[in-house]
């Protein structure tokens, strides 16, 4: 995609709504099955930043929950190419992504936003609760030992 404008007609046409703009903010907001509102905010010419709200700010909070959600960004390893972050207006937890458009067609861009929308709604749901639990499962299958390391 070549600027935010492309962006737009390609979106408006992908989910139907031709109405679909930014407002004087730069932002605007979709909502998927009533409860996904994902808000997308003009960051640059060509890049774009999704955010939702995925957890209330008395939850985030806590120490050992910030410390848990913060290891979660690691490699994406449950945000995928998204990050976790807290609103610096009222703490809530929020998954984010930026999405540079000059590297995405259409199908590329309907793909990068249905993960995010699917990584979302497993936040939102609450599915994903157990990653949150400061303390870790004693499960012997899983730490240090069940990692193997290859050399080529």
């Amino acid at each position: 995609m070549r600027d935010l404008h492309e962006f737009i007609h390609e979106l408006r046409g992908r989910i139907g709504l031709d109405t679909l703009a930014f407002d004087a903010d730069g932002r605007f907001e979709l909502v998927f099955g009533d409860t996904i509102e994902v808000t997308v905010h003009r960051v640059a010419d060509r890049a774009v930043e999704l955010a939702c709200t995925i957890d209330d700010p008395v939850r985030a909070g806590d120490a050992a929950r910030l410390a848990r959600i913060l290891s979660l960004n690691h490699l994406g390893q449950a945000t995928g190419a998204g990050r976790l972050a807290l609103d610096p207006v009222d703490g809530a937890l929020v998954l984010c992504e930026r999405i540079d458009l000059d590297s995405l067609d259409g199908n590329g861009l309907e793909a990068r936003m249905l993960d995010f929308v699917q990584r979302a709604a497993a936040w939102s749901s609450g599915e994903l609760d157990d990653l949150l639990d400061p303390e870790p499962a004693d499960d012997p299958a899983i730490g240090r030992e069940s990692f193997t390391t290859i050399r080529v």
